[in-house]
């Protein structure tokens, strides 16, 4: 056996501790930033950060899971080398266009500031981490990823205290722009040392494969980009068709949602060299599929119930009440988690199975979908239209990963009408202790949805156990058999 599960384990733990706490401070400074600003501002700060968003992926071109392939067999910098001078170049690129193209609409000076500014945090952001990336490879390939992630966990935690004295400053939206880009800087720098080293990796510009790297990673840099035209489509035409406080109320509840993203994320990152390994045994990788499956969904489906249920007062508690319109948007993107949290995995099967184009597919539909009810909903039902336009998009994605993978001959866990009344007793459960304080639904709704797990039987002991050999904790298993008998 090639891959020690030990390793994977250590180093999925911490880049899902990493990014996790990341999150946690990244979600907590821009809560503090929606409290300071006037919504309006606001508004405008996440329009800034989703369109350099959107830009950066221009420039990304999918070239990191090739250099990280490559490396991983040869530890050759010199691809390495030629990935970052491609994306400087694309970088250099990009960036006469865009202030072309803003000049030309005679945007005024302050906006051409910014934008530019922002632009800068696509060399040396670890949230953008276009250039970051690349320089994680080698830490990648040698499952160290611990190192970067603490650098990361530094970085986020310096916007955050920056953020905090925002107001004590008097701070104004080219400060918190400043600072957004900046506080990456001693990070960047630290890697780079880091880097060079535990590796002797010198930065310089190169173009070795440069022709071959690029035609490797186009089917990956589709994927890229239009995924990333998915996530922020909504913002974009929201500006377009309301201006900046319907993209402040959107956003606000978006900023709910993104730290989720970390449980599909470790769990497939876990699973992934697993299914790699077991590639040909057919039962076995149904097995793996099915039960990761099972986790995300009620995973998905509890951490959904449980906050909607509340959202009125976590809305209120976090952002204030001027954010109060953002609960129907943050009530119904929580629910759309259901459908994203299994398509993630998905997307790792695709690619286990040499099928990554069903991905690009997979975006393409979500993106077309999403684009098309936008146009229709948003300019009636402004920010709502744009939540269930991501609602209905994701779902109908879910459909189409569930035909794809019943076409791999793999099967969902969803039969039968267990699951759907287990559901309906926990809406009905939820919504009768949503009339208590939340402090107190916070500790009640919980062990309820714990016990239902018991009686309901929704995970089954063979179920726990290779989830555990997953997640290389098989010695946790004599504790789980006393809940089973």
């Amino acid at each position: 056996m090639t891959i020690k599960f030990k390793d994977i384990t250590r180093n999925t733990l911490s880049i899902t501790f990493g990014q996790g706490l990341g999150y946690v401070f990244n979600f907590f400074s821009f809560i503090l930033i929606a409290r300071y600003l006037p919504v309006a501002e606001f508004g405008k700060f996440s329009f800034f950060v989703a369109a350099v968003s959107i830009i950066s992926k221009f420039i990304d071109f999918g070239l990191v899971p090739i250099v990280f392939r490559e490396y991983s067999v040869k530890k050759d910098n010199s691809l390495l080398n030629t990935a970052f001078t491609l994306r400087f170049l694309f970088f250099f690129i990009v960036a006469v266009i865009i202030n072309s193209i803003l000049l030309s609409l005679n945007y005024n000076k302050n906006d051409i500031i910014y934008t530019n500014i922002l632009l800068v945090s696509i060399i040396i952001s670890s949230r953008i981490a276009n250039f970051r990336e690349l320089l994680n490879v080698p830490f990648k390939s040698d499952l160290k990823m611990h190192i970067p992630m603490v650098i990361n966990i530094i970085d986020n935690l310096i916007f955050l205290i920056l953020v905090i004295i925002l107001p004590l400053i008097k701070g104004d939206l080219l400060y918190l722009i400043f600072i957004y880009v900046f506080s990456n800087f001693p990070g960047f720098i630290a890697i780079l040392i880091l880097v060079y080293k535990k590796y002797q990796y010198k930065l310089k510009f190169q173009f070795t494969r440069a022709k071959w790297l690029l035609k490797e990673s186009l089917p990956l840099a589709g994927f890229v980009l239009v995924m990333v035209l998915f996530q922020q489509v909504d913002i974009v035409l929201l500006k377009y068709f309301r201006g900046e406080k319907d993209v402040a109320i959107f956003s606000a509840s978006l900023r709910f949602i993104m730290p989720l993203n970390i449980i599909p994320m470790a769990l497939s990152s876990t699973a992934f060299p697993i299914l790699m390994q077991n590639i040909k045994n057919q039962l076995y990788m149904k097995k793996i599929i099915e039960i990761v499956n099972k986790f995300l969904f009620l995973t998905a489906v509890i951490i959904s119930l449980i906050l909607v249920f509340k959202s009125n007062d976590i809305i209120t508690i976090t952002l204030g009440r001027k954010y109060l319109n953002s609960i129907f948007p943050f009530n119904l993107m929580m629910f759309s988690q259901v459908f994203m949290f299994v398509n993630f995995f998905s997307l790792s099967v695709f690619t286990a199975h040499k099928k990554q184009i069903w991905n690009l597919y997979y975006a393409i539909l979500l993106l077309a979908t999403n684009f098309i009810f936008d146009i229709l909903l948003i300019p009636d039902h402004f920010f709502n239209g744009a939540a269930v336009a991501k609602f209905l998009a994701s779902f109908i994605g879910f459909g189409f990963i569930v035909y794809k993978i019943y076409k791999l001959n793999f099967n969902f866990f969803l039969r039968g009408y267990k699951v759907l009344s287990w559901i309906i007793i926990l809406i009905i459960t939820g919504f009768a202790l949503s009339f208590l304080p939340w402090f107190v639904y916070f500790i009640v709704f919980p062990v309820f949805i714990i016990f239902s797990l018991i009686v309901f039987k929704m995970i089954s002991l063979e179920e726990m156990e290779m989830v555990l050999k997953l997640l290389n904790r098989e010695k946790w298993m004599h504790y789980v058999e006393k809940y089973f008998h």
